[in-house]
């Protein structure tokens, strides 16, 4: 498919979205953001390694000649991940698909061919979603990161201090990239260079060698980044050594290597930097109290002053209402005790054809609230304190500290305003335990149950017993996207597509 220039690509966009200002405020979002969904698609049609230098961006011999530009550079590539006219695998797309792949999410609009094979774990490798929303929109920022640490190398006008900043931030950026393409499609290609003519038949790298590679990357990031955050003015939306801490304990966790998961969350917890907000509603603001990594929205872009996932997922109000993307299914609605505080504050329910359904509403500006140039008053969650918590109870069980478990949990239970956990819970019981906490605090929050499922051996039980389909143990990976497949014939398809 041609190529669309991303000057192009903005000139027609912003002509087709003054066209739909003669609609209302909500169906101008939706009209716009569908438009820019088609451009997207179209400017995104191009190998993994046919990449383009991005538009937004300045010759790297320019970029790099200050501090103040190169800060400005990565800028542009976390900018690059959160705001995009449609769900990425980093910006929504894995709490959005993994939602529906897992036991979270039930598609409301089942005549949505793509999203519905995420629904039925019946996924085809030519699924417009896991080939332009997952794998190119994922390279292409793997690929931005890569050209700022290449850039850095070479650009001796840069004080040290901040080619440090900058080396440790691309460094968490392409980790964190590819722990979410490992999350969904298993070995991958692990991209660490521009070169086309090195990347451009390269082999799937096993999910341990990536890890490793991960590992390494992510220690050398935590000992250049700084525990403040200094980067970006608008707080805590860049990694610091502490985002950098979080991702490695949940990377440990899929290796089972569960001392050093507590060792990284104790460092994290022992900071002082961090506290869990204390509500449920709290938690998803802008700084709030326990974000450890927020990607903030361009109040004037694709999604407004909207998180992409409260505009994909929050229903549309309004004199003609659309119901809300997929609603909570019954296991989730059920992990919730009575009392649940989380219940309250992240969930919303609605009336639809006599049933009463609930929403996940975690963010709370949707299609209906969402105001170009409005205040952010929200951002994407990416790590944060209750995770950590989480993460440490698991490895403390793992190990045998089964009051240390039940203390973290409590600290969790706390903030949801239920009871504590009794001390006398045997080690099974307490797993138990951290399942449930883990589903109810994390649901529909960057796949994590995906992940959980996955990691814990359960895909094929749960999801049979809570779907009304049989789910088959091939469909705990997502197919490579088929046009992958041409253009790279060292590529190799998943078993079972």
């Amino acid at each position: 498919m041609r190529k669309i220039s991303f000057l192009l690509y903005i000139k027609v966009y912003c002509k087709l979205f003054s066209i739909s200002t003669i609609f209302n405020r909500p169906y101008r979002i939706l009209v716009a953001g569908l438009l820019g969904g088609i451009l997207y698609g179209l400017s995104g049609c191009q190998k993994l390694v046919d990449v383009p230098a991005p538009a937004t961006s300045i010759p790297q011999h320019l970029v790099f000649s200050s501090d103040q530009e190169a800060i400005s550079a990565l800028a542009g590539s976390y900018y690059k991940m959160v705001n995009t006219p449609i769900p990425t695998l980093i910006n929504g797309g894995m709490t959005i698909y993994c939602g529906l792949a897992s036991d979270e999410l039930v598609l409301f609009d089942q005549g949505n061919g793509p999203a519905m094979q995420f629904f039925q774990n019946n996924l085809q490798a030519n699924n417009p979603i896991v080939g332009t929303n997952f794998w190119e929109a994922t390279y292409q920022s793997i690929y931005q990161f890569n050209a700022i640490l290449e850039a850095v190398q070479s650009a001796p006008m840069l004080s040290p201090a901040v080619k440090d900043q900058l080396t440790g931030q691309a460094l968490f950026g392409r980790a964190l990239l590819h722990f979410h393409l490992v999350a969904v499609f298993g070995p991958v290609p692990l991209i660490t260079s521009t070169n086309w003519r090195t990347t451009n038949l390269q082999k799937r790298d096993t999910v341990a060698t990536i890890y490793q590679h991960l590992i390494g990357d992510l220690k050398r990031a935590q000992d250049l980044l700084p525990a403040a955050y200094t980067l970006l003015p608008e707080g805590r939306t860049s990694a610091n050594k502490w985002a950098a801490a979080a991702l490695l304990a949940k990377i440990y966790s899929l290796s089972g290597n569960w001392p050093d998961v507590e060792r990284e969350c104790d460092k994290i917890i022992a900071s002082g930097d961090y506290s869990l907000a204390a509500t449920p509603s709290e938690v998803f603001l802008l700084n709030s109290s326990e974000a450890i990594l927020q990607l903030k929205q361009d109040n004037t872009a694709y999604s407004f002053n909207a998180t992409r996932e409260g505009l994909t997922l929050l229903p549309i109000d309004g004199v003609f209402p659309f119901p809300p993307y997929g609603y909570l299914s019954t296991s989730v609605l059920a992990g919730f005790e009575p009392g649940d505080q989380r219940k309250a504050d992240w969930t919303r329910s609605r009336e639809i054809n006599g049933n009463l359904l609930y929403y996940p509403a975690k963010y709370k500006v949707g299609p209906s609230q969402a105001e170009p140039g409005a205040p952010v008053l929200e951002a994407y969650m990416v790590l944060r304190l209750a995770e950590v918590f989480l993460l440490r109870a698991e490895a403390r069980h793992q190990e045998g500290d089964l009051n240390g478990a039940i203390d973290d949990l409590n600290l969790i239970r706390q903030r949801a305003s239920l009871p504590p956990l009794r001390k006398t819970l045997s080690g099974i019981d307490v797993f138990g335990a951290l399942e449930r906490e883990r589903q109810a605090e994390l649901f529909c929050e960057w796949g994590h149950r995906w992940i959980d499922l996955r990691r814990w051996n359960l895909v094929e039980n749960v999801l049979s017993a809570n779907k009304g389909h049989s789910v088959t143990a091939s469909a705990q990976l997502f197919p490579i996207p088929a046009n992958e497949l041409m253009s790279n014939p060292a590529l190799e398809q998943n078993k079972g597509y």
